[in-house]
């Protein structure tokens, strides 16, 4: 019983990789591969990125591209969370664990307080393909997030982003949800990306329509819409909403471009916002998927139609919120205050830091959108800066000082 408690408290550190030392690597994929990479033998699976998973069921043209066998493990996925759609969170599964050292499955619900694990009746052989397949997936939401880093901190080509873009959205371990996401960041970077785009039109024209094309469909595709929030999933970066008459949806946004503030037009963290908040939503179209542009939250009393002005006047906005502004996450390395910061975006190693300059009038907030004293600010402080591009120069108009509030 010790034990199993202190493996769910290691589930915290979920897909983090322990290579064993000394020796030979087992064949890639492979069960024995996945007991050397995952902690302990044993995969630990929250319900986010199970439901994640289980999704790609919905698919048929992914789907076919998958083993049988892995298909079957998809549909092993969705059965065991059916039970638990309707379910509130807090009382719906909170852990699988994948136990690759005796090929068992169990899972524990979120308010299970005694720790119990309750087993999963798949064969040795089922918890192997449901083990390998889920670690192909883990491996694509961690390309996705290394590919929105390399494009919102432009560490990566208009060429380059369009075709990492196409190889994700025709992976069939990558769920819709993710595509989604990366299309907002995408789309945000060619509105921003004039001259590269100029130059590819001279180079490669057929490219330079492909592309053009894409940007187009998303700004016709654009609604606005108003809904009320059923749950936020800050692991999936997803906002599940109702519209009036019609069944929940499912919003994906992006953590660097998708712009979330309240009726003030203060920053939020889409952490914050609560279940039961009305909330006015711009967002792109694609089949049934919806990619999250901007989201206002509402207040108690607002209408609807003072909810679509309101993301209306997010839109127009110029000076912080304009189509020509850019957002970028990072690490700063060096910061001169009143002058300039350098950061090294969320990609880490797959660029090198960039010098951003402060205009005269720069707003320090926190991810709430609360004032902070630039003297906050230091070296390895998480900021997310918000930019213009005048020439080679990245103006900053706004930092979100993050992990404050």
């Amino acid at each position: 019983m010790r034990r199993t408690l202190l493996r769910l408290v290691v589930s915290a550190l979920i897909a983090t990789l322990y290579p064993v030392a000394g020796q030979s690597p087992p064949a890639q994929g492979s069960v024995a591969e996945l007991k050397g990479k995952y902690l302990w033998g044993n995969m630990f699976l929250t319900y986010s990125v199970v439901s994640e998973l289980a999704s790609l069921t919905k698919n048929q043209t992914k789907l076919q591209k998958i083993p049988q066998e892995e298909q079957d493990a998809l549909r092993l996925l969705a059965k065991l969370l059916t039970p638990y759609y309707e379910t509130p969170i807090n009382r719906a599964i909170g852990v699988v664990v994948l136990d690759l050292n005796v090929d068992r499955a169990g899972f524990k619900c979120a308010n299970d307080i005694n720790g119990a694990i309750s087993q999963i009746p798949w064969s040795p052989r089922e918890v192997e393909v449901v083990a390998i397949l889920c670690d192909k997936c883990l491996s694509g939401i961690k390309i996705v997030q290394e590919a929105q880093a390399k494009i919102t901190d432009e560490s990566s080509s208009v060429q380059v982003a369009w075709n990492t873009f196409q190889n994700l959205n025709d992976n069939p371990y990558v769920s819709d949800v993710r595509v989604a996401s990366l299309k907002i960041d995408l789309a945000q970077a060619l509105q921003n990306r004039s001259t590269q785009l100029k130059e590819l039109e001279s180079q490669n024209p057929q490219l330079f329509t492909n592309i053009r094309s894409f940007a187009d469909t998303f700004d016709k595709q654009m609604r606005t819409s108003v809904a009320e929030v059923k749950s936020v999933d800050a692991a999936t970066n997803t906002i599940v909403a109702k519209e009036d008459g019609k069944a929940p949806a499912t919003f994906p946004y992006s953590t660097d471009s998708t712009i979330i503030v309240d009726r003030a037009g203060k920053e939020l963290a889409a952490a914050k916002i609560e279940p039961g908040s009305k909330v006015g939503i711009e967002f792109s179209t694609s089949g049934e998927d919806r990619s999250a542009t901007k989201v206002v939250v509402g207040k108690s009393g607002d209408s609807d139609r003072a909810l679509e002005k309101a993301v209306a006047a997010v839109s127009d906005a110029s000076s912080t919120y304009g189509t020509t502004t850019t957002a970028s996450t990072g690490t700063i390395t060096e910061y001169t205050p009143g002058a300039s910061v350098v950061i090294l975006g969320k990609s880490q190693g797959s660029g090198v830091p960039v010098r951003y300059t402060f205009e005269k009038e720069v707003a320090f907030v926190t991810p709430n959108g609360n004032p902070i004293k630039p003297s906050a600010i230091e070296p390895d402080s998480q900021v997310r800066l918000q930019y213009v591009k005048e020439g080679d120069q990245r103006l900053v108009k706004k930092v979100v000082v993050l992990g404050k509030d």
